[in-house]
């Protein structure tokens, strides 16, 4: 009997051990069943966060597509703005260059007063039309400066845009 009493613990033990386990057994097959019925009805949501992450990356990518067309629309109405500069410079220089010109020349020419008169108004028009091809010029560089202020504020917007739903 000495010797089948610690057999006999040791087999009670097992029973308990046992008994727990299967408890412990059922009570996860519960949570399973439990995980897979909140999984079943979820999966609705999950299907559609699926279809807004597809439209959200299908967004994304026609949005980094416009930031590309307008970075490259940017980058030539830069270009456009420096010839435009170059012309400016150009004919400012040209206008100096003649109304010196003129001027010595017409220091040189002896005139009747009708003459020096007539040359005078001729000279004044002239003055008249290099002001207003200036003025000309540097409207035409300003819209470009507006526009191009324009499409650096929109580029920004979108880059934020672009950021915000990335993230």
């Amino acid at each position: 009997m000495d010797e089948l009493n610690p057999v006999l613990e040791d087999l009670t033990n097992l029973g308990e051990q046992q008994q727990e386990v299967e408890g412990r057994v059922l009570m996860l097959s519960t949570v399973i069943s439990e995980i897979n019925e909140s999984k079943e009805r979820e999966m609705p949501f999950i299907q559609e966060v699926e279809i807004k992450i597809k439209e959200l990356r299908q967004t994304i990518s026609a949005l980094k597509n416009h930031q590309m067309s307008l970075k490259a629309t940017f980058r030539k109405k830069k270009d456009v703005e420096k010839e435009m500069d170059e012309k400016v410079s150009s004919a400012e220089f040209a206008l100096v260059q003649s109304a010196q010109e003129n001027a010595s020349l017409r220091s040189k020419i002896v005139q009747s007063p009708a003459k020096l008169q007539k040359a005078l108004e001729e000279k004044k028009a002239v003055q008249i039309e290099a002001k207003n091809a200036e003025r000309e010029a540097m409207q035409s560089f300003l819209e470009q400066t507006a526009t191009l202020e324009v499409y650096a504020k929109a580029s920004k917007k979108m880059t934020k845009h672009l950021k915000q739903m990335q993230t």
